[in-house]
């Protein structure tokens, strides 16, 4: 392009004459090189600007995962225990991740800087095909494309190692759901109440722990142990467990109720009459052995009975 005063060649990226200072506007519809180079230096410096906000670490990036992981453990914790609380958290912990995820989508450093770099590219595109061939151009936008790549090499980097201090991040948030997960009561989804162990022994131990000794009553006269010739040691453990945990009354409806009239029922009544005299005395003792005496399973273990509060 030529000065249409002085006829002397000017600068592409000048609208100025170096010789007579003529100031020239050139408008026949192609871009003007200063102002598509001024858009584009604002560009590259705009990528420049978020290089240390990106190598910054930035764990709010990785939102999302950890709210999604939470949410999944909510789940299975409530699944588990039957907690109408958990199932409410992990709701607004998957609401939550579709917010945050949304936000980010719209205005997070992910998103801002692919718009530039959008814009970044549209504007090499219009010098190529206007300015293709001119040198000047060719050696801004070679100059450009140099901090570019410098800017999202570094920007890069620091988006990897976000990425990955998320990971570790969220796999100690993994560790420890699976702790609260294995530490957590199961529930039955029938009465919404702790399931007690399978073993007779230790299903007595926690009705007894939960101040529950009609409920260790109940475990006894609906399992296996209930009959007549077997369930000798098991009827020991329910009114030696009974005594000891303070339950003397319940102890003595069990020994008159499934005891008596079964065998080994000798032995179960004294341990609960043992048990009278310890804690309630002689008269409450012998009150007691007088009701167990009619019901032996043989008359002559009456006086075994009566023998040990001697």
């Amino acid at each position: 392009m030529k000065c249409p005063k002085c006829g002397e060649d000017l600068p592409l990226l000048s609208k100025v004459c170096p010789v007579c200072r003529t100031l020239v506007n050139e408008d026949n519809g192609t871009p003007d090189a200063v102002a598509l180079s001024q858009a584009i230096d604002q560009e590259v410096i705009r990528l420049q600007k978020f290089v240390p906000e990106a190598t910054a670490l930035r764990l709010g990036d990785s939102a999302p995962l950890f709210l999604l992981v939470l949410a999944v453990g909510l789940v299975l914790l409530g699944i588990k225990t039957g907690s109408a609380l958990l199932w409410i958290l992990a709701i607004t912990s998957f609401v939550g991740v579709f917010l945050v995820f949304r936000k980010q989508k719209r205005m997070g450093l992910g998103t801002r800087i692919s718009d530039t770099r959008i814009s970044y590219d549209y504007g090499k595109t219009l010098v190529k095909r206007f300015y293709s061939g001119k040198s000047e151009m060719t050696a801004f936008l070679r100059d450009a494309d140099e901090k570019v790549l410098s800017a999202n090499e570094r920007i890069e980097t620091g988006r990897r190692k976000n990425r990955l201090a998320g990971i570790v991040v969220a796999g100690v948030e993994v560790l420890l759901l699976l702790l609260l997960y294995a530490i957590a009561p199961a529930r039955s989804f029938s009465g919404g109440e702790t399931a007690p162990p399978e073993d007779f022994d230790k299903k007595i131990e926690y009705y007894l722990s939960a101040g529950q000794p009609e409920k260790v009553i109940q475990a006894y006269s609906q399992s296996e142990f209930n009959n007549e010739f077997v369930g000798g040691e098991q009827r020991k453990v329910v009114c030696r467990s009974l005594c000891e945990a303070g339950y003397l009354t319940e102890a003595e409806e069990f020994c008159a109720r499934y005891c008596l009239g079964n065998a080994e029922d000798l032995d179960c009544a004294k341990i609960v009459a043992l048990a009278c005299l310890r804690q309630e005395g002689k008269k409450a003792a012998i009150a007691f052995v007088d009701t167990c005496v009619p019901g032996l399973r043989y008359s002559s273990d009456a006086g075994k009975l009566r023998a040990v509060l001697k």
